[in-house]
């Protein structure tokens, strides 16, 4: 369990859990027989990674003299990369990978909600916003590419 408190741990994090949870995507594209399947974990997992450039991109261009202390809050799981309900198993189905993709996720939803909280400069304040935007972007990628293939 850890407790971030600065801007830069909170992007730290989330770096680290996307990077984990393409990596859980991808280990599970090798293993399933269906074609469908192991087309949208790969799609799943370059979201993930794509997640990941912004996310370091965003740490890059956030000045250390912007990255404040956090408002304390629980101690999250960084190993926490699907959402409790989850249910990619070893061989999921198309249906079990797109609500695995689509189920929020409390250790997520608890940093972004924990920068966006933040007393910060209002650049950190966007960057709360351009995160929690990227969330919802990937969700509709998601929904679109389920609904065309």
């Amino acid at each position: 369990m850890k407790n971030p408190r600065t801007v830069h741990e909170i992007l730290d994090m989330l770096e680290d859990y996307h990077r984990q949870r393409g990596r859980r995507y991808e280990r599970l594209a090798g293993k399933v027989h269906d074609p469908n399947v192991r087309i949208l974990l790969q799609h799943l997992g370059q979201l993930e990674r794509e997640s990941v450039d912004v996310i370091h991109d965003e740490a890059e261009n956030t000045s250390p003299a912007v990255a404040t202390y956090l408002n304390f809050g629980p101690s999250l799981d960084p190993d926490a990369v699907h959402a409790n309900d989850c249910r990619c198993g070893a061989e999921p189905s198309v249906e079990d990978v797109v609500v695995c993709a689509l189920t929020a996720d409390p250790t997520l939803d608890e940093l972004l909600d924990r920068l966006a909280g933040c007393t910060a400069a209002p650049s950190v304040a966007s960057l709360a916003e351009r995160l929690q935007a990227l969330e919802l972007t990937k969700r509709q990628k998601i929904s679109k590419y389920t609904r065309n293939d």
